[in-house]
């Protein structure tokens, strides 16, 4: 297979692993979204806030390696979204998110050049976010026409989702105190370009302490954990079985008194395989290190 279309398989495949690593005026009142304090013992939750408008800065950095006949072949790519996020109503229980999508750039750079993707059309309306109470992404809705497609060597079609499967983090749903430490697995499957890809992470949480930032008192949860990556499925043709480790830090601020997350930064590291069979074959180890942060304007 021409070096080309060689390139633009792996390409293929970097972006939908990028989407396993890729570690909130008016109306009713609510109740307030927690009960007891942080040194004794305290419940919190996601609150609703209907009609306030809170603006996020995301942004993911990730640089990914191939080697391939003893010459890497690395792959970076950048993301930086602005959005706004306003509560509308409950579901039973959950929370239904409205988000648009108020800026948007993505820059991918590898041995066949950079490119720019066009992903304006991901701004032209709001979309909606089923959210539970601690956090978890349920379900979207009327994301269907927010779809781009930039090509087979930036990953087709890209949709909202995309940007919005992991950038609320989740919050413990029984009462925690400081220094309090809590563990659990987490196991994830992603349907992407062809791939099922799923990853199986053990992970512990610590309840460091209570802070202030943007004027709120925050609670600062730290989280490591450790796992492994599984995949399999056809790209351009090819069969392709992909695994490894992943290790992965994080740090979120919860204002728990308002029910919003403030800011969210991680870091991973991926070490594993591809092995591609089908019209050619080859194993080649792989390495992919993420920073991504989550931010309240």
């Amino acid at each position: 297979m021409k070096k080309g279309k060689i390139l633009k398989l792996f390409a293929v495949i970097f972006l939908s692993v990028m989407l396993i690593i890729l570690g909130c005026a008016g109306g009713k009142k609510l109740a307030r979204p927690f009960s007891g304090e942080p040194e004794s013992g305290l419940t919190f939750s996601y609150s609703l806030n209907p009609g306030i408008p809170y603006h996020y800065a995301l942004q993911t950095d990730i640089v990914q390696n191939l080697e391939m006949q003893g010459r890497s072949m690395q792959t970076n790519i950048f993301s930086a979204v602005g959005f706004t996020t306003r509560g509308k109503e409950k579901s039973n229980n959950d929370l239904i998110i409205e988000i648009k999508i108020d800026s948007i750039y993505s820059l991918i750079k590898g041995m066949a050049g950079s490119q720019e993707l066009d992903l304006y059309p991901l701004m032209k309306k709001p979309f909606e976010l089923v959210l539970s109470p601690n956090g978890k992404e349920l379900e979207f809705r009327g994301n269907d026409s927010l779809q781009v497609d930039v090509g087979p060597m930036a990953g087709g079609v890209i949709g909202v989702e995309r940007f919005f499967q992991q950038v609320f983090p989740d919050i413990p749903e029984n009462s925690i105190k400081i220094g309090q430490t809590w563990t659990e697995n987490a196991v994830d499957t992603t349907k992407q370009g062809g791939m099922d890809v799923v990853s199986d992470l053990e992970m512990e949480h610590t309840f460091k302490g209570v802070d202030i930032m943007n004027g709120m008192e925050c609670l600062i949860i730290t989280t490591s954990a450790e796992g492994t990556l599984d995949g399999h499925g056809e790209q351009m043709g090819n069969s392709i079985a992909m695994e490894g480790n992943i290790e992965l830090e994080s740090t979120c601020y919860f204002a728990y008194k308002k029910g919003i997350f403030i800011k969210s930064e991680s870091k991973s590291f991926i070490e594993g395989t591809l092995a591609v069979t089908g019209g050619m074959s080859m194993t080649l180890p792989m390495t992919m290190e993420t920073e991504s942060s989550v931010q309240l304007d």
